[in-house]
């Protein structure tokens, strides 16, 4: 056993001293745009799990099993191509036609910006990579402590998309493993703070959601779709609002929405009132405002907590609000889309006015025919569920499924797969599979 042990921490040491050294190898020279070299950068990164965290037997193999890898030892490494990239950012600026291009592309990035920042923030991104800027951030903070560590607006930016899109955990293990070269959870929260406005929870951002439009010169047309997702069961202190959130807030009568400020903190008793009379919220429900423009993003036009006990009365007064409202501010609200709920369909179908009667004898009267207005809001379920379901029924060999007078099932696919070669419909036999 003894031996064994030995041999198992003779194998950690080596795979972190072999990741470290093809990190400081894979960081070379840079040349400028005159040609001339710089001397090597000095590479201070330290691959290493995050403090505190324990070592299994199972990880532990991991890594034994990760340094019997043979690695090519002359594989092409990402920043083998900063001499490529250094040409074409010389190019860019060189050449107008490119610069505006590049121009255009760095302002989509900037999309969700604050509109008052779009012209400072943009114009200072240029075509530099990721990694230089890491790397001279880790090299300029390497002399200095952990409280002076200062990083470049476009260095957080981009961390704050990756911590938002990857998570709070992934993040920290990268902090972990790169320090000095990114900003602390702490710093991305501060800047996120500064640079953007609080929605509070239940608040509807009407206001803002017009000068969002306005500012990108979007027409004031939006489509409204909702959601609801899971989230973790617990309470947390908001102390810029005071109050504790993670509860679900009790629907105003006449708009199917939460009262905001509902769970202020005054005294201990009215925690303790909170805490015993209120649910703790499992679902984080959204209501989304797409702006009818190509390649537009969406707006978050509010977010609550929610425990699923809600009504098709309440989805309908909701829609009811969101169209009032929006009308006041000048905004037409052309649609409302939502997932397969059952309320929100039953809502659905009572503003289609489902099933509507002809006078006129048709083959699909009266389940097919809806009293349909061109100023009102159109509901719709999103596509891909309408998609899935059509694909569930197909493939279900218990339900026949009737397009006008005939019945199709999962044989004529399979039929069509056969005879007929994949490049005229694209599909294979494991698309059929139900599982």
């Amino acid at each position: 056993m003894q031996e064994i042990s030995q041999e198992i921490d003779f194998s950690e040491q080596n795979l972190e001293q072999d990741i470290n050294q093809d990190i400081c190898n894979s960081v070379i020279s840079i040349d400028d745009s005159r040609g001339e070299t710089e001397g090597k950068t000095v590479c201070n990164l330290n691959i290493s799990p995050a403090e505190n965290t324990p070592k299994s037997r199972s990880r532990t193999e991991k890594k034994i099993s990760y340094q019997k890898l043979n690695f090519d030892s002359s594989q092409t490494k990402i920043t083998d191509f900063y001499k490529i990239c250094e040409e074409i950012k010389s190019q860019i600026l060189k050449n107008a036609t490119l610069n505006k291009a590049f121009s255009t592309s760095a302002n989509i990035f900037c999309e969700n910006r604050q509109p008052e920042m779009l012209n400072n923030e943009c114009q200072k991104l240029g075509p530099e990579s990721f990694f230089e800027m890491l790397i001279r951030a880790v090299n300029k903070n390497s002399s200095e402590s952990s409280s002076a560590n200062r990083y470049p607006d476009e260095l957080k930016n981009l961390c704050l998309y990756l911590f938002l899109t990857s998570g709070r955990l992934a993040y920290e293990t990268l902090v972990a493993n790169i320090p000095n070269g990114l900003p602390s959870v702490s710093t991305l929260s501060r800047s996120l703070s500064k640079n953007y406005e609080k929605c509070g929870e239940g608040e509807l951002a009407f206001g803002q959601l017009k000068e969002f439009l306005e500012k990108r010169n979007y027409p004031l047309r939006i489509f409204i779709s909702e959601d609801q997702t899971a989230i973790v069961r617990r309470p947390r202190y908001d102390q810029s609002t005071n109050q504790l959130v993670g509860y679900v807030l009790t629907n105003l009568e006449h708009t199917g929405f939460p009262k905001t400020n509902q769970n202020l903190i005054n005294s201990v008793s009215n925690i303790k009132n909170i805490i015993e009379n209120s649910d703790l919220a499992k679902n984080a429900y959204v209501f989304m405002a797409q702006p009818l423009q190509d390649g537009a993003a969406a707006f978050c036009l509010t977010l609550f907590g929610s425990n699923n006990t809600f009504t098709h009365e309440d989805v309908l007064l909701r829609w009811k609000y969101i169209q009032q409202e929006t009308t006041n501010y000048n905004i037409v609200v052309d649609g409302i889309s939502s997932d397969g709920d059952s309320r929100c369909l039953k809502a659905m179908k009572i503003i289609a006015g489902l099933p509507a009667f002809s006078k006129q004898e048709t083959p699909y009267s009266p389940y097919f025919q809806a009293n349909f207005d061109i100023n009102n809001l159109v509901p719709i379920q999103d596509t891909v569920h309408i998609a899935t379901k059509m694909k569930n029924r197909l493939l279900n060999e218990k339900i026949v499924l009737k397009m006008g007078n005939y019945e199709v099932s999962k044989d004529h696919l399979t039929d069509l797969i056969n005879t007929v070669s994949k490049d005229k419909h694209l599909l294979c036999l494991s698309y059929l599979d139900s599982k």
